[in-house]
């Protein structure tokens, strides 16, 4: 998940959890089933009771997935059981997903299709803007993201890829979803080229590419 590009705070146990949570600033749980002191689920039905622990997505990650425990944590109110076991880039797939819909209903960013608008002319657009933000897109199972600061690409990630080989790879992608996350901040810098630049050579790599 740190590799994806997640800030990640670990608890070991219900209290410790507790806390974490009470104190704000977390978007999304994964929890264990098995948790020092009580449960995962006994952790999640305090939470559901707290304005804070309401509404957030939680995503029940354990190698015990028996129908009993399943069925009471969808009463719980929970947004996914994943059992352990499963391919950990379906588990980052799936909060991306979360994460981006809980995105979309805080924040009125620009939303569309790729069919409608291509990601060259989408990302012109924010570049001559000079927005900022996280725009996030999806194309089945493939999730990728290029962050804006002011305008300028300053990060791209698609799959194992990063940096600019990331995005000249999401440059070729003709259909999915995308959505801008404008309350997202950007830390740090790992592209330094313009990025007009990059929109020249990425659409000089689509001409090779067809010929």
């Amino acid at each position: 998940m740190i590799e994806q590009g997640f800030e990640v705070k670990t608890a070991r146990t219900v209290e410790q959890a507790m806390k974490l949570l009470a104190a704000g600033d977390i978007d999304l749980v994964v929890s264990e089933l098995e948790l020092g002191g009580k449960d995962g689920l006994s952790l999640l039905s305090e939470a559901r009771k707290n304005p804070w622990g309401k509404d957030v997505p939680w995503v029940i990650h354990s190698r015990k997935q028996g129908r009993a425990e399943a069925q009471k944590a969808f009463e719980l109110n929970v947004t996914d059981f994943v059992g352990k076991g499963s391919s950990p880039d379906v588990l980052v797939a799936k909060l991306k997903a979360m994460l981006d819909q809980r995105a979309a209903s805080k924040n009125r960013g620009v939303s569309g299709s790729l069919r409608e608008m291509s990601l060259p002319e989408l990302v012109q657009v924010l570049s001559q803007g000079r927005k900022s933000g996280n725009l996030k897109l999806r194309n089945g199972n493939d999730v990728g993201e290029i962050h804006f600061m002011e305008g300028d690409v300053v990060n791209a990630l698609f799959g194992k890829l990063r940096g600019e080989e990331a995005f000249y790879a999401m440059l070729k992608l003709t259909d999915g979803d995308f959505g801008l996350d404008p309350a997202f901040k950007p830390q740090g810098r790992s592209i330094t080229t313009p990025t007009e630049s990059m929109l020249l050579e990425g659409m000089r790599r689509l001409d090779e590419d067809r010929t």
